[in-house]
């Protein structure tokens, strides 16, 4: 090769270098001023919509047992705290005024029928009754036997000794009270409420659960479905749910504990429309104002 030929494919292979670098560069451009104000251009976002990860502000409640909540030295009993006096007081006065208003209905039939048994002998039930009342009901949840009657069984098959001791109700005095049992007072009620015979009582044991726990930062919020075959315009059929058919309720509970906060019944549409309602115009959906229904103190 030639010193000529040399020298000019040198200059060859640089000039072409510097195009390939020039090139690079042309693409690397530096930002404008233009570019730089579009990367900072302030858009609009609407609650609920920035998806970018943020630190959770500082819980700075007090979870727990609240300070005022005086427990029972006998655990079991501490269940009572959901049913305080009011709560059975009014229990009572809704039994003793459904029995007596049955009578009277009873005494103004033309029929000369003779009084059912229960209402014959009937007399006023007092607070510590229907505590008695709703602590049978509870073992009668969780110790299952064929019929009412086998709990107090004096054979050694059903044999009870709890059941058969003086403090307890006898059969027929539990029977009586059962039979008129209500949770919501029959002379007064609005017939247009779905939930009407439950909603006093649902009320009560909510402000009661809410007073006596605060949850802390973690909640959970749930659908439960409590199993019922009964006749009821509101019954759902869930078959993804064990019970299948049943009454739905949505339940906030804290995470830790499992502590019931809030709860609400889904009935009708035209009930359940009312959850959140003063929220209607910030479009939420209606599993979003379920939660905040839920969040709502009593």
């Amino acid at each position: 090769m030639s010193l000529h030929q040399l020298l000019t494919s040198d200059e060859s292979n640089s000039s072409s270098t510097e195009s390939d670098q020039d090139s690079v560069f042309e693409v690397i451009e530096e930002p404008t001023l233009e570019m730089k104000d579009e990367e900072n251009e302030w858009t609009i976002v609407n609650d609920g919509e920035d998806d970018r990860a943020g630190q959770l502000p500082e819980f700075l409640g007090v979870h727990g047992m609240n300070p005022g909540v005086q427990a029972p030295a006998n655990e079991p009993l501490l269940f009572f705290n959901l049913f305080t006096k009011d709560i059975i007081s009014h229990l009572k006065e809704f039994t003793n005024a459904r029995a007596w208003e049955e009578l009277r209905i009873f005494e103004n039939e033309e029929d000369d029928q003779q009084l059912p048994p229960r209402l014959t002998d009937w007399r006023d039930c007092a607070d510590d009754e229907i505590k008695k009342t709703i602590a049978i009901i509870f073992y009668m949840g969780i110790v299952r036997k064929p019929e009412i009657k086998n709990y107090w069984a004096t054979g050694k098959f059903y044999d009870n000794q709890l059941f058969l001791s003086e403090n307890c109700l006898s059969r027929n005095r539990f029977q009586q009270i059962l039979s008129f049992l209500r949770f919501y007072d029959c002379r007064v009620g609005d017939n247009d409420d779905p939930l009407r015979k439950i909603r006093p009582f649902l009320n009560s044991v909510k402000e009661v659960c809410q007073q006596n726990f605060q949850p802390d930062r973690d909640i959970a919020v749930d659908e439960e479905l409590v199993q019922h075959k009964g006749r009821l315009a509101f019954k759902q059929y869930i078959p993804s749910k064990r019970a299948r058919y049943g009454i739905k309720a949505y339940c906030l509970c804290d995470s830790k504990t499992g502590y019931l906060w809030s709860v609400l019944v889904h009935s009708t549409a035209e009930e359940n429309s009312k959850f959140g309602s003063e929220f209607v115009d910030y479009n939420l959906s209606i599993s979003e104002r379920i939660v905040v229904e839920l969040r709502r103190t009593c």
